[in-house]
């Protein structure tokens, strides 16, 4: 399947396939124009709970525009996960220009309330890639190349991520925009990151706040420092 000649704009839980998913997606590739809204993304708005809702094999080869709330999340596939049994593996972004947000990801726009501590999460993030370049409007908030945010006290496990970013601003992060007292399991992952004027910049994270937890594991490579912006109480191990 392919999405093409479509502009998401001003709409909140939307997408280039549907809003509100828990289906099944192989192989689809959209060139959406994702522009403002929140939950939005090139394919699918939001991942609900239950079920196992799957998306594998797809890429997103379209245009981030400007939001005029950089808050809302945004996606290149999808908008929103808050589904403990969610997959989203083997997938890839490369845009064609990025304009990122605090919740702008390259692939997922946002991951909320995904609790792995109390109850056993089956959330997969595996074998994704990113390959563009990001800008942040304004320049003081954060993008990512795969998720644009991890919030709500989650705890996720992000596997076998490559990631080669070109920022024309300081405050993005080649895998992650932000961690809001998350939990992160890092496996397996490159990033190269090429920050402005040649500077490299949140290689890994761009901001990780007061209660998170960044846990590097086997296979980590990347070409400088991991985070941009960390809060003193911030873990890294």
């Amino acid at each position: 399947v392919n999405v093409s000649n479509v502009t998401i704009t001003g709409a909140d839980n939307c997408g280039g396939l549907g809003n509100q998913f828990l289906g099944t997606i192989r192989y689809c590739t959209t060139s959406a124009t994702i522009d403002d809204g929140d939950s939005i993304g090139g394919l699918i708005g939001s991942v609900l709970s239950g079920g196992t809702p799957t998306i594998e094999y797809c890429t997103f080869t379209g245009i981030i525009g400007s939001t005029t709330d950089p808050t809302n999340s945004r996606g290149g596939l999808v908008g929103t996960i808050s589904n403990d049994g969610a997959i989203v593996r083997k997938c890839y972004s490369a845009p064609s220009s990025a304009t990122a947000s605090a919740g702008f990801g390259g692939i997922i726009g946002k991951i909320s309330g995904i609790d792995s501590v109390t109850t056993p999460s089956n959330l997969e993030i595996n074998e994704l890639a990113f390959v563009g370049p990001l800008s942040s409007n304004p320049a003081d908030e954060y993008g990512g190349g795969i998720i644009g945010v991890v919030d709500g006290s989650s705890s996720i496990t992000v596997n076998n991520a490559y990631v080669d970013v070109t920022s024309v601003s300081l405050n993005n992060g080649g895998v992650i925009g932000s961690v809001y007292s998350s939990t992160i399991n890092f496996t397996e992952l490159y990033s190269e990151y090429a920050g402005p004027d040649g500077n490299d910049y949140g290689r890994i994270v761009g901001n990780a706040t007061s209660g998170s937890t960044l846990n590097y594991s086997y296979g980590i490579y990347y070409n400088a420092a991991p985070i941009g912006h960390e809060d003193a109480s911030a873990t890294e191990n």
